[in-house]
This record gives C-alpha cells, sequence and structure tokens, in this order.
C-alpha cells in the first residue's frame, strides 16, 4: 500500500472535496432534521444542504449505492428526506455517529462537490441528563453548554463573540474551549492558540485570552465544523490538543513539517505528518526500515494510538533523557513504500540547542487540564435528546478507559481517551457543570454503587444490554454463555463477525441465542468447552475459569511468562488454573477475594465481571 493511499484512508481529521475537481459550486452548510436521532425508532432524517452556483443537480448517494435527488427549494436550498432504516443501517451502539453517504453536486454531467453525510444518532448507552437553565438563549449539562445561535458562528469564522458569551456566564476554569455547531460546515478542525507561556518548544510567548473573554487561563479554542468528527474520546480529539504545544519547532529538520512533523520516525505518533501542500495532518502508520541498499521500506502496523516521546516532552510530560534520536526525510516530496533517502538524524539535544530548554520542565509543567464543550444550536435551544447525546460525546473525553468510536468516517475502533494516550501522565476533565446529574443507565446500578463506573463502561462500549431493559443484576452470576458474550464483544467490538456454522458443542445448537459468541470463543482458541462435547453455557462462570477466559481472550491462545511464587495460598502452582491467575495478579486485574486468597471455585458476579472486563480489555 502505498503512503498516499494510506493518507486518503487514515486521515481522519481532514475533510476534503473530491480530488482533482472544482470547488464550484459551494457548499455553505448542510443540517438535518431531526438533528439527533433515537436509535430505537424509525423516524426519517431530513437533511437540508445550502449550495450556492446553481449546481445542475444535487443528489445523496447512499452507501449502498441508492441514490435521492435533494429537491430544490428555498433559494441555494436543497432537501431530501433517507428512511428511518437506511439512516441507521450497520449503526453500533455507543458510537455517536454513522456514516450513511454522500451529498454530491453537480455542474452539468461533472460532480465537482462531495461531502460525507454523518448521521448523529442518540442509543441507550447514552444516559439523560440533568439541564440547568444560564438564560432564555443559553443552558449546560454536566458535560456541555449550549447556546442558541442563529448567526452560525462557524460561517462567519468570529468564534470570539460565542466564547465572549461564555465567560459573561461561567468562570474561568478552562484550559480549552470546544466549539460544535449543529450546522455541518465543511471546514478541518482545528486549534485556535491564544496563550502560549512555555519556552523552548518554538512558539512565542503569547497572550490573546483577553479577545476571547478569558483573563487568565484559557490556552486555545479548538473548532468541530463537522458534527461527524466530534468524539473527544479519538485521536483527532487528542491531536488538536496536542497543538497547544507540537509541532512548532524551527529547527530545520523538523520546521518542513510544520505544524506537524516531517516523514520520519516521530510521524508515528497522534501528531502525524503534514500532507505536502498546506497544513493539514495525515496519519502514519509505519515503522521505517532501513535497508542495505540505502534505501528506507516502509512497514504498514496500526495507527498510533499515544503520543510519541518527542511530543510528550514538548508536552512536558517526559523528560529529555526519554526521548530517542529521531531520523527525518530530506526529501519531503515522497510516495511509495520504499523511500530513497538520505535522513537526517535529529536528537532532542539538538532541539534544546535550537530552541533552549522547555520551560516549565517536565516535572513543573501542567499534568491536569479542563475542556469546555459549547455547543451552538440554530433556531432553538437543544432539546433533552440532543444535550443528551452531546453530553455523552463531550465526557467520553474524559474517560480513564479505552472506548469504542468511530473514527470520522472509518473503522469502528477501540480509541485511548486523552489520559491514556499521553499514557497517564495527564488528565483531562471536561466537566463543566459539576452539580448537574447524569442519571444511571440501569435502576439496579445508583451512582453509589461500587461497581458504577464500570458497569456503566461496559454498557456504553456495547459489552453489555442489562439482563433487562431497565437493569444489570449485579448480583447474579454469570453464566458461561453470558461470558462467551461479554468476551466476544470486548474482543471483536460489535456483534458481526465470521464464525464457524457448525456447531462446536451438542448442548449450543446453531439456534441458540449464543451460538455465533461461543462458536467464535472456540475459534480463537479461548475455550474448549466444559467437556469433549459441550460447552455448558448454563452453568455458572467460577473466578479460576474466569481468569482462563479473560487471559487467553486478551493474550491470545498461547503461552504467556507469569510470576511462578504464587500470590494467593489458594492457587497453588499445582493449580490447574495457576498460570492465568497468576498473570492477573501481576497485570493488577485481580487483588484477589482477599488479602492472601482469590476463591477460585466461587461464581463470579456480573459486578464483579464488569470491572474485570473493562480492567482486562479497556
Amino acid at each position: 500500500m502505498s503512503l498516499a493511499s494510506t493518507v486518503v484512508r487514515v486521515a481522519f481529521w481532514t475533510l476534503l472535496p473530491s480530488a482533482a475537481l472544482s470547488v464550484e459550486p459551494v457548499l455553505k452548510y448542510f443540517q438535518c432534521e431531526p438533528r439527533v436521532l433515537r436509535a430505537e425508532d424509525t423516524t426519517p432524517v431530513t437533511v437540508r444542504a445550502i449550495i450556492e452556483n446553481n449546481p445542475t443537480r444535487v443528489e445523496v448517494v447512499l452507501l449502498d449505492g441508492r441514490v435521492q435527488a435533494m429537491m430544490a427549494g428555498a433559494p441555494d436550498t436543497y432537501s431530501t428526506t433517507i428512511g428511518g432504516d437506511l439512516a441507521r443501517a450497520n449503526y453500533e451502539p455507543g458510537e455517536g455517529h454513522n456514516h450513511v453517504g454522500f451529498i454530491d453536486a453537480y455542474s452539468g454531467a461533472n460532480r465537482v462537490l462531495r461531502l460525507n453525510l454523518v448521521l448523529n444518532i442518540r442509543d441507550a448507552t447514552m444516559p439523560d441528563v440533568q439541564i440547568q437553565s444560564l438564560g432564555a438563549r443559553e443552558q449546560r449539562s454536566r458535560h456541555v453548554v449550549n447556546f442558541r445561535d442563529d448567526t452560525l458562528y462557524f460561517l462567519t469564522g468570529n468564534y470570539f463573540d460565542a466564547v465572549q458569551r461564555f465567560y459573561q456566564l461561567l468562570p474561568d476554569d478552562f484550559d480549552f474551549i470546544g466549539l460544535v455547531s449543529q450546522a455541518d460546515v465543511p471546514a478541518n478542525r482545528a486549534y485556535i492558540g491564544l496563550r502560549n507561556n512555555t519556552r523552548g518548544i518554538g512558539l512565542p510567548e503569547q497572550d490573546f485570552g483577553a479577545v476571547a473573554g478569558s483573563a487568565s487561563r484559557l490556552q486555545g479554542l479548538i473548532r468541530f465544523p463537522i458534527l461527524g468528527f466530534f468524539d473527544l474520546a479519538e485521536p483527532g480529539s487528542s491531536h488538536e490538543i496536542g497543538h497547544r504545544w507540537c509541532c512548532y519547532s524551527n529547527l530545520p529538520a523538523l520546521a518542513t513539517g510544520k505544524p506537524h512533523w516531517p516523514v520520519g520516525d516521530p510521524a508515528y505518533g497522534i501528531m502525524g505528518f503534514n500532507i505536502p501542500g498546506g497544513t493539514v495532518g495525515g496519519n502514519f502508520p509505519f515503522r521505517i526500515h532501513a535497508q542495505s541498499d540505502g534505501t528506507y521500506r516502509l512497514e504498514q502496523i496500526e495507527p498510533a494510538t499515544e503520543f510519541n516521546d518527542f511530543e510528550l516532552y514538548l508536552m512536558g510530560l517526559a523528560a529529555p533523557s526519554e526521548v530517542s534520536p529521531v531520523r527525518i526525510f530530506l526529501n519531503q516530496a515522497i510516495t511509495g513504500t520504499v523511500l530513497p533517502g538520505p535522513v537526517v538524524t535529529t536528537s532532542i539535544s539538538d532541539v534544546i540547542a535550537f530552541e533552549g530548554v522547555r520551560t516549565p520542565a517536565f516535572g513543573a509543567s501542567q499534568t491536569d487540564f479542563r475542556y469546555a464543550v459549547l455547543a451552538l444550536s440554530s433556531g432553538r435551544l437543544m432539546d433533552g435528546n440532543e444535550m443528551a447525546f452531546y453530553d455523552y460525546m463531550a465526557a467520553k473525553g474524559e474517560s480513564r478507559y479505552q472506548r469504542f468510536a468511530r473514527l470520522g468516517v472509518g473503522p469502528r475502533s477501540k480509541v485511548k481517551p486523552f489520559y491514556l494516550a499521553t499514557r497517564g501522565r495527564a488528565t483531562l476533565s471536561t466537566t463543566v457543570c459539576p452539580a448537574c446529574a447524569v442519571f444511571p443507565l440501569f435502576s439496579d446500578v445508583q451512582a453509589t454503587h461500587p461497581f458504577y463506573d464500570f458497569i456503566t463502561l461496559l454498557r456504553q462500549n456495547g459489552i453489555t444490554r442489562g439482563c433487562s431493559p431497565t437493569q444489570y443484576c449485579p448480583g447474579a452470576a454469570t453464566s458461561r454463555g453470558q461470558m462467551a458474550v461479554f468476551i466476544i464483544r470486548s474482543v471483536v467490538g460489535q456483534d458481526t463477525f465470521p464464525h464457524t456454522t457448525s456447531p462446536y458443542f451438542n448442548d449450543v445448537p446453531a439456534n441458540h441465542p449464543f451460538f455465533r459468541y461461543i462458536q467464535k470463543l472456540r475459534d480463537l482458541g479461548i475455550t474448549a468447552g466444559c467437556s469433549a462435547t459441550t460447552y455448558c453455557p448454563d452453568d455458572p462462570v467460577t473466578r479460576g475459569q474466569m481468569a482462563v477466559f479473560l487471559m487467553r481472550g486478551k493474550l491470545g491462545s498461547g503461552s504467556f511468562p507469569f510470576p511462578s511464587t504464587p500470590y494467593f495460598s489458594d492457587v497453588p502452582p499445582s493449580h490447574p488454573f495457576f498460570p492465568f491467575i497468576q498473570k492477573m495478579r501481576e497485570l493488577g486485574i485481580t487483588q484477589g477475594c482477599s488479602l492472601s486468597e482469590y476463591c477460585p471455585e466461587d461464581a463470579t458476579t456480573r459486578g464483579q465481571m464488569a470491572v474485570f472486563l473493562n480492567k482486562s480489555f479497556f
């Protein structure tokens, strides 16, 4: 796969018109009604686009190939209605966004504009929220502030009026404000820097906070003009926060990539590399291998999920001694996966010699950040359904566990929010109303329940739907059938996956409700059943069996190293599950049922299972 094709596939913070096409006619914005769909109903959605310069025709092209004409109405206005089933096709719980197709505009026979059509969907993983009024045109929930915005700030580019209005109502307690609008404007997500008092990163010291109404704290604004890219857990959100410090060095080897990295080792990180010809960032999922003939081979690997050492240094989250030298290609105009070189090796000492020592230094730098989401809605304040949706997408940003998200229009993926992206070295709070309640997803798991956070995360990641529509049954034993569902959803990430269709076990026929999960569990080598021919799906899972399921699901069916000295007095080296229980304790997944015991024969409750699953897979 070429470098160019990879960029197109994974440049998830960028939205561009089709290559080599004219940008006329011009789409100003589009909006959907309902603005946030409910996953459980079949309400259709009306898409309205404002496109100037008289396109010959405008249409929605759905992912299944169907085409719907967008009919002209008021001047420059085109609309169509998409059926409820089509609007929700292939949606997975907890994602919030559903890419259903494209808006295409034509001039004569030529398509001159293509925009991704992403719908916003609220499902049962997104709890109801308490809404507090701040005025006739302002309100907030726990994680989002909403202003009625009839002037469409995103069209004018004058965000400062909205932010000044924010500071008339709320204290100067936030480092970042994320601006998101219910009217989608075809522009890139971006960081707008206001303050910098950090030396040694290539940025001049500056203070324009007063322009936004902030007396001392606000460091920058982050705009989300396209709702389909608004999810504070996914890497693009951490990427924009990273622009507070990265990548601005004027050291010649690094300056060619500003405001991202040049092609080279440091491009494998959250900040990515700079796509030639502009300031747009692209993902760089490659490891670079030097070859004997002087060329360099790019090995494609999984995209980076964490900031690299160089980025953490610039953020004040790593010491200089943690940063290894990097190779930068002198020729940045490259394609393909075999690069000719030459490269220049750059060290953190080179950066310090050129830019000066980072001040404040590692250990004295800020590590806890506050982030306010300001959502702008035209014509009215958002309703309760919309507030719950925005609150959920904002709250994901402060999670300390991995979450499932859809990367723009890409695949559903397990992502690391800011805390994990910084390797646990920095925190992000998106709370704007600490007194505002977020209501429990299950009536039998209130906020005071000891496993509340774990059970809530399990529901929001789509791993469980509860024991009924309203309850989780945390004290009930987990059956082996339920365990199969939990494990496979945690590993695979969804309910659709290939599996062997011929039953492995005679007590799990093809019509069994857990058939595909148990078959997949056997396919992956996670289970061999309770006997050679049976699985025993209704038997409770013991804590010993659970250790086997979890460790094989996490580490694979092969062998793995583990401490040889027993942690627990009731699990000696001769115990059949000794390696798995030892590994669980080594990884911090369990502390045992007491200070000295594990209780391997005890049944595992559904509440305990929520803790084990989150610590093992998220």
